[in-house]
């Protein structure tokens, strides 16, 4: 079996080469297109986000802000501290900042595999200032429709969460994570650029093969439906025309849950090696995706009119919408960090000890 499945492999991918140096010039386009992505809304979306939670989920930062939630989580999610951590940082912080983190737990022994694959069902989501100020306030001109869609995903969470009621399982207490000081922060940053790396070759991948979709005879709804459905950030950021505002705001509640294609490659990279398993991961992602959409739905008629009838009548650049969404919260952090930095006792030994 897994000898022909190589072979299909490999036939695909000769297939490929092939269209590529047959549709090099349109392909080349939508790459260029995938880096213009990134620069304008991936990089100022999830810089300071990924930076932030991937340090903090690297040190006691993640276990002591985990132990204030897991006071409501443990007895009704079932999760401990590191687990709550994961949670909470995944909703704020957004793609793929859940798969970072575990990944991350389960290297350093604080976490087993197996948890960590049904926890990554329900730590993979869109981030509040991505639909919030993003999509809701720049695209769809409503910060209001913003948050139902934030809303929407933040209950789905939970509901998932209560239903698989993940424990931790270990014969022995985990050793604890380090404390947080300045050499584990750089050490962070660097592999920040990889995570981010990683998110921008995704992005750049599946834009690459977008102009393909001109091909196909699809309708604007359906073109952009399979765009969406390939990588969130076009799914959310470029509305069709001629559209109900109905159909949009439920396609963009699925679009941000379901997280596409792309998010999908984003958790593979990530979680590769470390034996957590995208089975569940995948198994959960189209009902989630149709919660969202059914939640957002029963919110339609909650929303301002005025803003309803905007939908589709218009697309907002994406990157003015994307730099929208790197909140001030996250450059006041940015600035406490920097303070922390400069007064780091850790700091100041690497400082001394290499004079």
């Amino acid at each position: 079996m897994g000898r022909v499945k190589a072979v299909f492999i490999s036939i695909f991918s000769v297939l490929l080469l092939a269209g590529m140096l047959w549709l090099g010039g349109i392909l080349s386009e939508g790459v260029r297109n995938g880096i213009v992505l990134c620069l304008t809304t991936v990089i100022p979306s999830l810089f300071l986000f990924t930076v932030l939670t991937n340090w903090m989920g690297s040190t006691r930062i993640l276990t002591w802000l985990g132990k204030g939630v897991s006071l409501v989580g443990r007895p009704v999610l079932g999760l401990g501290s590191a687990g709550c951590g994961v949670l909470l940082f995944s909703l704020l912080g957004g793609y793929p900042v859940g798969a970072a983190l575990l990944a991350g737990l389960v290297r350093q022994g604080q976490m087993d595999p197996k948890q960590a694959s049904k926890m990554l069902c329900f730590c993979s989501w869109s981030s509040p200032a991505f639909l919030i100020q993003g999509v809701g306030g720049q695209v769809l001109g409503s910060v209001f429709a913003g948050i139902i869609l934030w809303l929407s995903q933040l209950t789905a969470a939970l509901l998932l969460a209560a239903l698989l009621r993940v424990k931790e399982k270990w014969d022995s207490l985990p050793p604890p994570l380090p404390l947080p000081n300045a050499g584990n922060f750089f050490f962070s940053l660097r592999n920040s650029l990889g995570i981010l790396g990683g998110i921008c070759g995704t992005v750049i991948l599946c834009s690459g093969l977008f102009p393909l979709l001109d091909l196909l005879p699809l309708s604007p709804l359906w073109d952009w439906t399979a765009r969406g459905l390939a990588e969130v950030t076009n799914g959310c950021f470029r509305l069709p025309e001629g559209v109900s505002g109905f159909e949009i705001f439920c396609r963009l509640g699925f679009f941000a849950a379901f997280g596409g294609i792309c998010v999908f490659c984003q958790n593979a990279l990530l979680v590769g090696g470390t034996g957590i398993s995208l089975k569940w991961y995948l198994l959960t992602r189209l009902p989630i995706g149709l919660f969202c959409a059914g939640f957002c739905a029963l919110c339609y008629p909650l929303l301002p009119q005025q803003a309803a009838e905007c939908f589709g009548s218009f697309t907002a650049p994406a990157g003015m919408a994307a730099l929208s969404a790197a909140t001030p919260l996250g450059s006041g952090l940015m600035v406490v960090l920097a303070i922390f930095l400069l007064s780091s006792a850790g700091k100041r030994d690497t400082m001394s000890s290499g004079a």
